[in-house]
């Protein structure tokens, strides 16, 4: 009875671990998911875009997608996406001319009520070649954004006032408080003789 006893505990501990791993892969695809993504196919996801943003057709032109979001004209343009969720960090990814990249071309702003916006001054930039494209890359990102953003708005402008073609929106992401890329960590109790799982409070990276 004893030995039967050791095996049936040993296999509760077995399903105990393997449902507490599942559990975290499924909040962690959960973690890595933005409440709010745009790529641009129509204009339907921002609350608000000034009448000289367009989408234009990059099919053959652009490296990427098919669509695009660009400037008609000279003037400055902006967008503004509103989430019910609080934003707490973000990701955009444009298209420069390679001798106009700069990070005065594209600006960015929160509020929480969409009166009173401030300037993000903590956004990181990633620039990538695209191999024989005239186009690159550049990425940009900021985590860590005030309490209760819930509005973001994205301004293309251009210090020279012209080259308006330039830069061009492909994808922006807005990430939740809890879409920070993170997760619950799990650990399993064996002092109970076949295993339980339990949550930790403390955050880990996935």
């Amino acid at each position: 009875p004893s030995v039967l006893q050791a095996q049936a505990d040993i296999t509760r501990a077995e399903n105990s671990l393997r449902a507490a791993i599942e559990d975290f892969h499924a909040r962690a695809l959960l973690a890595n998911r933005p409440i709010l993504t745009d790529n641009f196919d129509d204009l339907s996801k921002p609350e608000e875009a000034s009448e000289n943003l367009i989408l234009m057709d990059s099919e053959g032109a652009f490296p990427t997608r098919k669509s695009r979001l660009v400037r008609s004209n000279s003037e400055d343009g902006y967008l503004v996406y509103h989430t019910q969720e609080a934003v707490r960090e973000l990701r955009v990814v444009s298209f420069h001319w390679p001798n106009l990249v700069s990070a005065g071309f594209i600006r960015f702003s929160v509020s929480t009520d969409a009166q009173d916006y401030t300037a993000l001054t903590n956004v990181q930039t990633e620039v990538t070649d695209n191999g024989g494209s005239y186009w690159k890359t550049v990425t940009y990102s900021a985590a860590e954004l005030p309490e209760q953003v819930h509005y973001v708005r994205i301004e293309l402008v251009n210090p020279s006032g012209s080259s308006y073609w330039t830069p061009y929106l492909e994808q922006v992401r807005l990430y939740g408080a809890h879409t920070q890329q993170r997760s619950e960590l799990y650990s399993v109790d064996f002092s109970d003789g076949f295993g339980s799982a339990a949550a930790e409070t403390d955050n880990v990276v996935v």
